[in-house]
């Protein structure tokens, strides 16, 4: 952060759908950083802008359009029982998120359906989260990646229906 703690990120755009929203969360770390110019006024610090290589068809757009479709490939049957869900898609995931060193694709936070009691109200929306990046970088092809991003969507939502990884490893997912 910059002096004064100026940050500017853009607006986040969310789709709304039968309880569940599609949001994208920009990187914490593209704010601006301010500094003062030779006048002593602030102005927003020049960034040197690396291009990112990404698989042809690809990108935070066409990224969220196949989170969009696997969720919608999920049968009627358990797509109208997903309420208060968010679908998040990130690029990475954060040091703290990922368990003995190993590959994160998606991960689920919330309280599974069938742990909750009489008292379970009044909280904030499950989270299934995507993560972008590593996604992209186990996929072969445009075809392999819609595959993959449908798979870690069902995976994550057969947490949030109380199927855990074992379950899910007998299962053949």
């Amino acid at each position: 952060m910059g002096a004064g703690g100026n940050v500017r990120r853009p607006a986040l755009p969310v789709k709304h759908d039968r309880g569940y929203r599609l949001a994208e969360f920009p990187d914490p770390r593209r704010g601006a950083v301010l500094y003062r110019n030779r006048h002593g006024r602030r102005a927003p610090r020049p960034r040197l802008r690396l291009p990112t290589v990404q698989p042809p068809g690809t990108g935070r757009e066409a990224f969220m359009r196949l989170v969009e479709e696997a969720v919608e490939s999920i049968p009627e049957q358990f797509r109208e029982r997903l309420s208060n869900v968010d679908f998040v898609v990130e690029e990475t995931p954060r040091g703290d998120e990922v368990p003995g060193g190993e590959l994160l694709l998606g991960l689920y936070q919330g309280v599974p359906l069938t742990e909750r009691g009489a008292g379970y109200f009044g909280v904030l929306p499950d989270r299934i989260v995507l993560f972008r990046r590593p996604i992209e970088a186990r996929a072969r092809s445009d075809a392999d990646l819609a595959e993959l991003v449908r798979e870690v969507v069902i995976h994550e939502v057969a947490h949030y229906f109380g199927i855990d990884d074992d379950r899910l490893d007998e299962l053949g997912w």
